[in-house]
């Protein structure tokens, strides 16, 4: 049996987050998937048991040297070639 994956687009748009979470969204760069942020709030990130530690991450595969790499944190603008793009100011850190 074989498995068909196929690109997801996803956009989160107008909302809010607290944590803790690892991230608010994750695609697969193997797949091209497309992940944008627009006008998302998180909230309380400034304390260790609310913390959120990537607005949006890529998943590079088990066995990457870097699993990180193309992962961005709150505030920052998802500048990757494949999924994470969005500007730094579509995610505003609310403490």
């Amino acid at each position: 049996m074989t498995s068909v994956q196929y690109t997801r687009d996803v956009t989160v748009e107008n909302s809010k987050f607290m944590g803790p979470m690892l991230t608010i969204i994750g695609g697969n760069r193997k797949y091209n998937d497309k992940l944008t942020l627009r006008n998302v709030q998180i909230y309380g990130n400034n304390k260790p048991e609310t913390n959120i530690k990537f607005a949006c991450c890529e998943y590079l595969g088990e066995n990457a040297a870097n699993p990180w790499k193309y992962s961005y944190k709150p505030g920052e603008a998802g500048t990757s070639d494949k999924c994470c793009k969005y500007p730094a100011s579509a995610v505003k850190i609310i403490n």
